[in-house]
Order: structure tokens, then C-alpha cells, then sequence
């Protein structure tokens, strides 16, 4: 008889979690193996940054035994009372996200690990990786309404005006229309710009295009989301 994986991991969140806080440790990591829908699924999960009113959990998943693991779900919990309602809760909400996440097509989660790449290459800084990835029609739309063009882009990063310490997509959402992908999404970045620190999150929708077997961005706009 197949297995609740919802219900299942509702319990292992909430118990890791609870012995967590009560054993003060500052993380937690396991995996384990259950069946959805007639296949095994392979669920790996981090608790980071635990403490009694707080934690943050990173959550992954394979339908082939580890050799790739799904699109990462990044929680974080908020005080709302007895420690143990948290955990009850952020487990509630891992079990809605992951129906979410294991409904992903290989497609929707190609463009996702796209997103992920194109971050890395702006927090490693590295050009040859961005110009492959933009297409020479990019543009990127910013929240006061000017435009960035790929040469922006690249220039920009090139010439290390602008360090980033964290480059990262979250709540992501794909959607594909044939070789045409639109995504949405939160980013934060934190950093230096010409020796000024910045610490900020954007709501953003990327286009993507597919062109010879290969994801590229086309364009994206960005809307400041005031802390």
C-alpha cells in the first residue's frame, strides 16, 4: 500500500525540528527514502540557524536515487508562540510546497537549475558564464523604469565596481510555452557597490528563450521589495 509522503514528512519536520531546539543544536540534516505515486522518491532536508523562536529549513527531492535533486524549497520560520507549533507549522508547509514541487516537469526544473546557475555566475563573477547565458537582445528592466542591456550586464561585472556576497532566486514559479519560458521569483542580493554595502530583496519576472538545445535569458524586470 503506497505511503502518505505528506504526512510523513509533517512528522519527521516536526519531531527534527523540536529535538533540535530542545537539544540546542544550530543544524540538522537527513534523508530519507518513500514512495509517491508509485515511485520512489529520495527527500533530503537541512534545519539551519535553529534556535528556540526561529529556524530555517532547506528541502530537496530525486526521483532517481540522488543523481539529481529537484528544485531547493528555502523556509524560514517566525515566532508564533510554543516552539512546537512551529515546527508543526513549517512542517504543514513544506507537505503543501512539495506537492507543488513534485508536480515539476524535467522541463520546469531545467529553467529552474537555469535561474540557479545565473545567480552563481554573478556572485562568482564570472563573465564567460553570464555572456553565455544572456542572449544579445537582453535587456533587464529596473524598478525606477531604466533599462540594463547585456553589455551593461557584462561591463558591470567585469569590471568589479559591485561585489556580491549573496546572489540567490527563491519562490520560484516556471512556466513553459515551447521554447519560451517566463519565471517569477524573489531575489535577494547583498554586497558591496563601489564600496557601499547593500542588502536587498526584488520581485522578478525573467523570460527565457531556448536556442540550439540550450536556455538563455531574453529579458527580466525587477520591482524593489521594501523590507
Amino acid at each position: 500500500m503506497e505511503l502518505s509522503i505528506f504526512s510523513t514528512w509533517t512528522r519527521v519536520f516536526s519531531a527534527s525540528l523540536q529535538s533540535s531546539v530542545n537539544s540546542m543544536a544550530t543544524a540538522v540534516n537527513s534523508t530519507i527514502r518513500e514512495q509517491y505515486k508509485g515511485r520512489a522518491v529520495l527527500m533530503r532536508y537541512v534545519w539551519l540557524n535553529i534556535s528556540p523562536k526561529s529556524a530555517r529549513m532547506e528541502q530537496s527531492f530525486s526521483p532517481d536515487g540522488g543523481k539529481n535533486m529537484g528544485n531547493k524549497l528555502d523556509l524560514r520560520t517566525q515566532p508564533i508562540g510554543h516552539t512546537m507549533k512551529t515546527a508543526t507549522l513549517v512542517g504543514l508547509v513544506a507537505v503543501l510546497a512539495c506537492r507543488f514541487s513534485l508536480a515539476q516537469t524535467p522541463a520546469q526544473q531545467e529553467v529552474l537549475q537555469f535561474e540557479r546557475d545565473a545567480c552563481k555566475a554573478f556572485l562568482d563573477a564570472d563573465v564567460a558564464a553570464l555572456e553565455r547565458m544572456l542572449t544579445p537582445e537582453f535587456t533587464l528592466t529596473l524598478s525606477n523604469g531604466e533599462v540594463s542591456t547585456r553589455a551593461d550586464e557584462i561591463n558591470e561585472l567585469r569590471s568589479a565596481k559591485v561585489h556580491y556576497s549573496v546572489f540567490e532566486n527563491y519562490d520560484m514559479l516556471a512556466r513553459l510555452y515551447g521554447d519560451t519560458a517566463v519565471v517569477l521569483g524573489k531575489t535577494r542580493v547583498k554586497g558591496t557597490s563601489e564600496g557601499k554595502s547593500f542588502d536587498r530583496v526584488v520581485q522578478f519576472t525573467d523570460t527565457l528563450i531556448k536556442r540550439d538545445g540550450r536556455w538563455q535569458l531574453a529579458a527580466g524586470h525587477v520591482s524593489r521589495i521594501e523590507k
